[in-house]
């Protein structure tokens, strides 16, 4: 998450800067972030149980989006960047507030 997180700063800051190759780069790592340990994935999808699939959903738009930011950037398309950017952020915010505390517990 912390990976993704400066991904997602540097993505703000660029589109600032009109920064298209940063813009894309930075939607790229997020898109294909690292995934947790297989051990890890077990223990979530075993505490959040039939809401795993939620979750997922939240993972499935961040990274569908991120990649839209990324062929945005590409085009040079702005407007189109900072629209998805914000899609994005919103899917974030949305998958922290219900999930983030959980999460964090069961990874202690």
């Amino acid at each position: 998450m912390q990976g993704m997180l400066i991904d997602s700063l540097k993505i703000n800051k660029a589109i600032f800067l009109d920064d298209f190759s940063t813009i894309e780069i930075s939607a790229d790592n997020i898109a294909n972030h690292p995934k947790p340990a297989m051990r890890i994935r077990k223990k979530i999808m075993m505490n959040l149980g039939s809401e795993m699939a939620t979750f997922k959903q939240h993972d499935t738009v961040v990274h569908n989006l991120a990649l839209e930011i990324s062929k945005a950037a590409k085009a040079k398309n702005m407007p189109l960047v900072t629209s998805n950017y914000q899609r994005l952020t919103q899917g974030c915010l949305s998958c922290h507030s219900q999930f983030k505390q959980r999460v964090s517990e069961i990874l202690k």
